[in-house]
């Protein structure tokens, strides 16, 4: 045991240690713990572990290895807190399915005399009233109260079986997985039926609670309409996973069986035509699918579908292999009747037919679900857990000549996903065979294999997959072409063909020209290459190590002033920028500050341009020089009144309103929406901003913040942007409401909690009050 008076150097190093080396730490511990200041912000995400980790965890607990039996139970785990109490309940007669089954037989094994019954139903009552009133710990008066009229029994009980703690004369919980379960009993007990125990699940203020409940219910019944046909995608995963027993386990495996047996009939009914307009074969991209009337109408559950990529190992591998071979029997039909449509027509139609169904292709008429699936089997490495299943793929890949084209798109995208899967041993005919399927998106996505997995291959390989890429290359295809190049890198395929002494050359060749517009867009495609290009490592040699510093300088300053403002390349410019700041670049930087670039294609980098510039600014002590008089759109304007205060924070980020009482008052004076828009866009970037920006407007003034929030959540609340909607699913209201809810969280007052309460109830920011009222009540204490 370490030193508990070290403890909190314990903490940083080990957080030194997974900044810098990608540790993995698990904190067990039941006691508080101080952060050390290493950590940044007030929030920090752990992990919950896997499978892996989590028999580690349990192993620990019990100071054994477990044997075959306590690794299957294992899979109920699904935090640090459940492993301990899993060790805890190995060697009791009860079956731990799920972990509404776990914290049952827990509280059961604590709880062993007599008063099992009376202690659990006063802790399940205190618990919901603990949770209906925002609160983790109540003063022990009030608690002994609420359990069952004051019998110091119920409170010596729970308290001997470590159920629940008092210190400095407040009561609460030992852990809040443990007061969750008492409030999720208390749920099941009183619901009376199914469709009321769903009514009340379906409460945001009921939302952690969810997975609880539904491993309380016995019946499939209960389990449907706890899942309901909306279902809340984290209770679907958790339900896979087993956190909910089996018989939920169950229900969810057989629903996306239905769901695939769905796609089957669907797809099976698919149309292929020429785009309209279409004059010649070089122009095609793509077909367009489409379906009966019956079927283009009918909805797909998106969620359930989002969830088979991370079914694949659990016997659906089979369904979906039958999936694709029926789709594939069909776009091959439609091509055949194609091409005898249109024999006039030079194109691969069984290619076009293929891609036009599993490529990315957007197609209003026709369904998009196979490219949404196989998008999602491709990234299930990246949104899932580290501990991705081996799919044993290998005993399909030897055989992959009996496969059909759909079949191999679905393999090679779990291949991808499962970085622990080896590769094939067939690797190289693999490849082979893919480039002649002549499918432009499997080509990519074998690239894209090759590029980040090809050095596991042995030399040989490598090699041969080298020769095969460069005979690919074309002067037709730039596209085809730059995935080839990609690709080549992971097998150590480009010869490199320049040393650094040629491209500083090349450097200088460019400062060498006047300074005219053409010299500007050419000294920004010369930056570029530091990171997009073939020898993007010789060119950042060259660029940042052996060019001098003054000229390096003058190239950033011509792609500064690029006619173009692309904010996509000026971010670029401004991120090297920071490491020797010039304060030449002061007069392109002021523009860059006055407002975002509104016409920008991407409003993530346009924010970071803005925001970067006044950033650096304040880094080389330039005042702020901003154009007079001020936009007189109230939206626009918001943004030029902010720039000061952005400012502000850079040179100084202790500042309070008092000595920003002017600026602050004219970004107030824009309008409630206008100023909080800013505040919402800056606050979702942050993590994109350069290292030096500051944009946290809630540290030197939460009134301000505080009164902008209390104007979003009032009921006649009109948002305002100088922004055009990016994601149709989202509205900008609702951009709004979840930053306003969350940064009340902070600046808000206890009176707040009044406020916050009436959006408890809301489908969509229930939660987030809930997390809002939570933090308020616990800041009145």
């Amino acid at each position: 045991m370490p030193d508990l008076n070290r403890r909190s150097e314990l903490v940083e190093a080990l957080q030194a240690a997974r900044l810098k080396f990608g540790v993995r730490l698990v904190l067990t511990t039941q006691e508080p713990i101080s952060l050390p200041t290493i950590l940044h912000g007030e929030i920090i995400r752990l992990l919950q572990p896997d499978s892996i980790q989590s028999q580690r965890l349990v192993a620990t607990h019990l100071g054994r290895e477990l044997t075959d039996n306590e690794r299957r139970s294992v899979e109920v785990v699904a935090t640090a807190h459940d492993a301990a109490v899993l060790a805890d309940v190995f060697g009791t007669p009860s079956k731990i399915d799920g972990r509404f089954a776990l914290y049952h037989s827990f509280v059961r094994k604590r709880l062993h005399d007599g008063s099992a019954e009376e202690v659990e139903r006063s802790l399940a009552a205190l618990a919901t009233s603990m949770r209906l009133n925002f609160v983790s710990s109540l003063p022990v008066p009030a608690a002994e109260r609420m359990l069952d009229g004051n019998k110091p029994i119920i409170k010596e009980a729970a308290c001997s079986a470590g159920l629940i703690r008092t210190h400095d004369n407040q009561l609460a919980f030992r852990h809040e997985l443990i007061a969750d379960f008492f409030a999720a009993a208390e749920i099941l007990h009183r619901a009376k039926s199914a469709e009321e125990l769903s009514e009340i699940a379906r409460q945001p203020i009921n939302a952690e609670l969810r997975e609880f409940l539904l491993g309380g219910c016995g019946t499939t019944s209960e389990i449907e309409a706890m899942i309901g046909k909306e279902p809340d995608p984290r209770l679907l995963r958790a339900a896979f996973l087993g956190h909910a027993g089996q018989k939920a386990r169950n229900y969810v495996i057989g629903r996306l069986r239905d769901l695939i047996s769905v796609l089957r009939r669907n797809y099976s009914k698919v149309t292929l035509a020429l785009p309209e307009g279409l004059s010649s074969a070089r122009d095609l991209s793509s077909l367009v699918p489409s379906f009966p009337d019956e079927l283009e109408n009918g909805e797909i559950d998106k969620t359930y579908l989002g969830l088979i990529p991370y079914a694949l190992s659990d016997s659906l591998l089979p369904n979906l292999l039958d999936l694709f071979a029926s789709v594939d029997r069909r776009l091959s039909s439609e091509a055949q009747r194609l091409r005898s449509v249109h024999p006039d027509l030079r194109i691969s139609w069984h290619a076009a037919a293929y891609g036009s169904v599993y490529g990315m292709h957007y197609h209003h008429a026709g369904g998009r679900d196979l490219q949404q699936l196989l998008q999602g089997i491709q990234n299930r490495g990246f949104y899932g857990s580290d501990g991705v299943p081996v799919l044993h793929l290998e005993g399909y890949f030897d055989s992959f000549e009996t496969l059909s084209p759909g079949q191999i798109f679905l393999l090679v995208g779990a291949l991808r996903a499962a970085s622990n899967a080896s590769l094939p041993s067939r690797f190289v005919e693999l490849v082979q065979h893919i480039w002649d399927l002549r499918i432009c998106h499997l080509r990519l996505l074998i690239c894209d294999v090759i590029r980040f997995r090809g050095s596991e291959l042995p030399r040989n390989q490598r090699q041969a997959i080298s020769e095969a890429l460069h005979g690919w290359m074309s002067n037709q295809n730039i596209f085809i072409n730059s995935i080839i190049i990609d690709a080549l890198e992971g097998v150590d395929g480009i010869e490199i063909e320049i040393t650094v002494e040629d491209a500083v050359e090349e450097y200088e060749s460019v400062l060498a020209l006047p300074d005219t517009p053409e010299a500007c867009a050419l000294a920004l495609g010369a930056i570029t290459r530091t990171y997009d290009h073939p020898f993007r490592d010789i060119y950042w040699e060259a660029f940042y190590e052996a060019l001098p510093v003054e000229k390096r300088q003058r190239l950033l300053l011509r792609g500064l002033r690029d006619e173009r403002r692309d904010p996509w390349s000026i971010d670029d410019v401004l991120r090297a920028l920071l490491r020797e700041p010039t304060a030449a670049a002061a007069p392109e930087l002021q523009k860059l500050a006055q407002i975002p670039i509104v016409e920008s294609h991407s409003p993530q980098l346009a924010l970071n341009v803005y925001a970067n510039s006044i950033a650096l600014l304040a880094k080389l002590a330039v005042p702020l020089a901003l154009p007079d008089p001020p936009p007189s759109n109230p939206a626009n304007q918001a943004w030029y009144r902010a720039a000061p205060l952005i400012y502000a924070l850079n040179i100084d980020p202790t500042l309070s309103s008092g000595k920003m009482a002017a600026e602050v008052d004219n970004f107030r004076a824009c309008g409630a929406a206008e100023a909080f828009d800013v505040v919402q866009r800056l606050t979702r970037e942050r993590r994109n901003m350069l290292r030096l920006a500051n944009v946290e407007f809630e540290s030197s003034w939460p009134d301000l913040i505080l009164e902008l929030c209390r104007a979003v959540l009032s009921p006649d609340y009109a948002p305002a942007s100088i922004f055009e909607r990016v994601f149709p699913d989202r509205t900008l209201v609702d951009d709004h409401l979840e930053l306003a809810l969350s940064l009340l969280a902070k600046v808000g007052r206890a009176t707040d909690i009044t406020l916050v309460s009436t959006w408890l109830n809301h489908p969509k920011h229930g939660e987030r009050a809930l997390q809002a009222a939570c933090s308020l009540e616990q800041q009145s204490h």
